[in-house]
Formats: C-alpha cells, structure tokens, sequence
C-alpha cells in the first residue's frame, strides 16, 4: 500500500513539472487508471480509502487525500 501512496503523490507532483499540457494529461490518466485499480482491488473499504491518499515520504503520514468522485 505504501508504494501506490509513494506512486500517487510522484505521479502527482510531476504534473506540474511537465512542460506541456498534452505530458499533464498522460500522467493525470494514468493516476485515474490507478485509482480505479484501487477501487477494484481486494482491499477492504478502509484500506481502499488510504491507498489513495498521497504519501509524499512514503512512511504513512499523509495530509492528502484523492478525490474519491
């Protein structure tokens, strides 16, 4: 779980380092596809809830949390 949370918060920094607009939209894609793993894993619904917080540290402490729409 804490990798995908490490993932998450990568993935979502990096869209605003990119140069262009078209690069955002490919990562911000590929962050929807790994939600949507998320919410068709086999995890219960509370670890669901924290695998798509973002955890910038990797060490559990998160602030963030996707939004789950």
């Amino acid at each position: 779980m804490q990798v995908i949370r490490r993932l998450r918060s990568a993935l979502d920094g990096l869209v605003g380092w990119l140069p262009t607009e078209d690069r955002g939209q490919g990562v911000r894609r590929y962050l929807a596809r790994l939600d949507r793993a998320i919410e068709a894993s086999a995890f219960d619904a509370e670890d669901r809830r924290v695998a798509l917080e973002d955890d910038r540290q990797g060490i559990g402490l998160s602030r963030r949390t996707a939004d789950m729409s």
